[in-house]
Parts: C-alpha cells; structure tokens; sequence
C-alpha cells in the first residue's frame, strides 16, 4: 500500500476513532498489531440512513 494511502486511512480512522464510531485496540506484540471495531452506537441501525445512501 503506497504511503499517502495508508496516511489518508489512518487519518480517517482516527476521525472516526474521536466521532466515537470505532473503537481501537492495540496489542504489545511486534510487529505492532492494532484492530478496529464499530462502536455500539454505529452497530444499531439508522432509519434515515437509507436517505442518504
């Protein structure tokens, strides 16, 4: 993966990580290992979503 993209997903991630909509952990391994995964309030389904699809 070149490296303005792998910048431009961490960057998102970390947007989306502050909006509270994923959460991040991170494992004391090496290499470094971290996950991401939805919030609560992300996993629950919006009806006005379908509106701005």
């Amino acid at each position: 993966m070149p490296d303005a993209s792998r910048r431009v997903l961490n960057v998102q991630l970390k947007e989306l990580e502050e909006h509270e909509l994923v959460t991040r952990k991170i494992y004391p391994v090496i290499p470094p290992k971290v996950e991401y995964s939805l919030t609560e309030f992300e996993k629950k389904p919006d009806p006005y979503y379908r509106y701005f699809r």
